[in-house]
């Protein structure tokens, strides 16, 4: 028999509640969820590292906008508030380059980024903002990619580092459009 909080709760949409709105206590806000700091230069490797620790943690769906925050009075509002501040702080702490004093909120964050950062309110809303900030330019970013897989060569390395280097060439390249 399963005991009420082990049972998943449907909200009408499809989503087990129970399963989004869960903390477990290894999900901490000093958590840094990935080791991949976003830098300003490697946007796209940072995003699909977060989107792949947030997958298992059930909270990928408050970035990509698929657990809408409930209305006011809705019995879930703090369950969604709670998690989706869990996800901001996990964001932050996937920020590279921070003042010391700082560290502890945003453990990572560029300084010019603080600011617009630290007033953000939902976790969707922030991780939209990275990507128009950080993701322009991939016109250039995806000319460099396919320059580069066309000019590499082998050049005496063995068969496994050759694979490895164009692989991940062409693995960028079909990244940059998610």
């Amino acid at each position: 028999m399963m005991k009420k909080e082990d049972k998943a709760e449907d909200s009408g949409k499809g989503v087990q509640t129970s399963a989004i709105f869960k903390i477990r206590a290894s999900d901490s806000i000093g958590l840094q969820i990935t080791s991949c700091l976003l830098n300003g230069d490697n946007y796209l490797t940072w995003s699909r590292a977060m989107r792949i620790a947030l997958t298992p943690k059930g909270k990928l769906g408050f970035v990509e906008g698929k657990v809408l925050k409930p209305p006011a009075g809705d019995p879930i509002l703090e369950s969604w508030e709670m998690c989706n501040s869990l996800v901001l702080a996990w964001i932050f702490n996937g920020l590279e380059n921070i003042s010391l004093v700082l560290a502890w909120i945003f453990n990572g964050l560029e300084k010019e980024l603080q600011l617009s950062a630290a007033y953000a309110t939902e976790a969707k809303a922030l991780w939209d903002d990275f990507k128009e900030i950080y993701s322009q330019g991939n016109e250039m970013r995806i000319y460099q990619l396919k320059s580069d897989i066309s000019i590499y060569r082998q050049k005496g390395k063995m068969i496994q580092r050759y694979y490895s280097g164009i692989k991940i060439l062409w693995d960028k390249l079909e990244n940059i459009s998610q």
